[in-house]
């Protein structure tokens, strides 16, 4: 088996130590961004859903994986978190691996990495997300379960469950997971996404970013993160899962033919189809991520005829669903 990298420290802004851990390869590298307070970063150097599946997908480039502050081998949290503690232990990582870097950041890792982004774009290259949309809602986590807080570990041991484990390997991981992550973490990353608005934020974020659907999610949330964002490419998965899902030849199709070096990008300027006024209006708002029955009272018109527009809208430029015609929106340039 091949040997683990050793766990390094990167320091916060504020002095905070940062447990990370780097794989040789090839530069620029891959930095993993999990949602604060999944398991820590000794599970998941061992992982096969984790260093195993990075080990694959990085094809000989280097990559990273770090335990955010609260969590394991990292610094405690002092005081009340916010969202600036968790850009910080970013923003150490990424300078202690020498980035710039190709991000691919999972659920509440976007925020802290959204507004780290807007703040210093030349840390990385490019950002590959799988957000919760622009505002977090702990109501619609759907990997929260209501009421964690009354048996915290059992609530790992069922979401560690979700992931296909046996009940023994569920509830070993529990216990592992609650010590790592102990509950007072846990609430406080919760409470410090809750206090960030990404409205502001996402048009600010220049950097090439592909934005991942979770398979059978509704799109719309994510949809709305890619809309706002002004180098955005919108995608939903096949097989299940979240990043895991995905390969090293998708990412390329989606990100690594627009970075510097690479292919020429999507192409942009006015579509040369003929959309109706109101078919331009319709397809903008599927862009943003707005539902049929949302469309019918923005543009004071009925359901039904909202389906008749995108039935020809898509006619017209040759998509099969919401998704696709959101890219080919970004693509031309229409927003």
């Amino acid at each position: 088996m091949e040997p683990m990298p050793p766990v390094r420290y990167a320091t916060a802004q504020d002095q905070a130590r940062i447990a990370y851990m780097q794989w040789p390869g090839e530069s620029p590298p891959f930095l993993a961004l999990y949602t604060a307070g999944s398991p820590p970063l000794a599970y998941k150097a061992k992982g096969p859903g984790y260093a195993r599946w990075w080990k694959r997908f990085a094809m000989g480039r280097s990559w990273a994986m770090f335990d955010w502050r609260g969590t394991a081998a990292s610094s405690p949290i002092t005081g009340e978190l916010a969202n600036d503690h968790l850009e910080w232990d970013i923003e150490a990582v990424v300078e202690a691996i020498t980035g710039p870097v190709d991000v691919a950041a999972v659920g509440r890792a976007c925020i802290p990495l959204f507004t780290l982004a807007s703040r210093r774009p030349e840390l990385f290259r490019s950002l590959w997300v799988v957000p919760h949309g622009v505002r977090y809602d702990a109501s619609l986590d759907i990997r929260l379960r209501p009421g964690w807080e009354a048996n915290y570990r059992e609530h790992l041991r069922h979401l560690w469950l979700g992931f296909g484990a046996t009940p023994a390997e569920s509830e070993r991981t529990a216990r592992i997971w609650e010590e790592a992550v102990p509950k007072e973490s846990l609430a406080a990353y919760l409470r410090a996404a809750a206090q960030v608005d990404l409205h502001p934020v996402l048009p600010r974020v220049e950097i090439p970013t592909w934005v991942t659907v979770r398979t059978g999610e509704e799109s719309g949330p994510a949809a709305e993160v890619a809309a706002l964002l002004p180098n955005a490419t919108l995608a939903t998965g096949e097989r299940g899962g979240v990043i895991t899902e995905f390969t090293r030849d998708d990412w390329e199709a989606h990100l690594g033919r627009r970075l510097p070096g690479n292919s020429a990008p999507a192409p942009s300027g006015q579509p040369s189809v003929a959309l109706t006024d109101r078919e331009s209006e319709v397809l903008l708002l599927i862009a943003t991520g707005k539902r049929n029955p949302d469309i019918a009272e923005i543009l004071t018109i009925s359901t039904r005829t909202v389906e008749n527009h995108i039935a020809n809208i898509y006619a017209k430029i040759g998509v099969h669903n919401r998704v696709e015609a959101a890219n080919w929106t970004r693509e031309h340039g229409l927003r």
